[in-house]
C-alpha cells in the first residue's frame, strides 16, 4: 500500500537527521551508512509501489538519485514534502 510505503520512508528519513555531537559512539559512521541505505530501500519500494521503475543500481550517486525519484513521485501525485509536514504533528 502506498500510504504504508510513504510512512516507512518518512520514518527512515527522520532517522537521517540525527544531530552530530562531539561524544559520538565509535560506530556512528556504520549507523549513518546503514540509515542511508535503509532510507534508499524505502524510497525504492515506494517508487515501485506506484509503478516507477527504480533499481538500487541507479543509486551510484544517491543524493542526486533521491531527488530524481522524489520528483518522479511528485509527478505521480506522491508529494513527500506535504506528507512530512502533515505527519509532523502526529509524531
Amino acid at each position: 500500500m502506498v500510504s504504508d510505503a510513504v510512512e516507512e520512508l518518512l520514518d527512515r528519513r527522520s532517522r537521517l537527521a540525527v544531530p552530530r555531537s562531539i561524544g559520538r559512539p565509535t560506530d556512528w559512521a556504520a549507523r549513518a551508512l546503514a540509515n542511508q541505505v535503509a532510507c534508499d530501500v524505502a524510497l525504492i519500494e515506494l517508487a515501485r509501489s506506484v509503478g516507477l521503475e527504480c533499481d538500487p543500481a541507479t543509486f551510484d550517486q544517491p543524493e542526486l538519485r533521491r531527488h530524481q525519484v522524489d520528483r518522479e513521485l511528485a509527478a505521480r501525485g506522491v508529494h513527500l514534502d506535504r506528507a512530512a509536514t502533515r505527519d509532523a504533528g502526529t509524531r
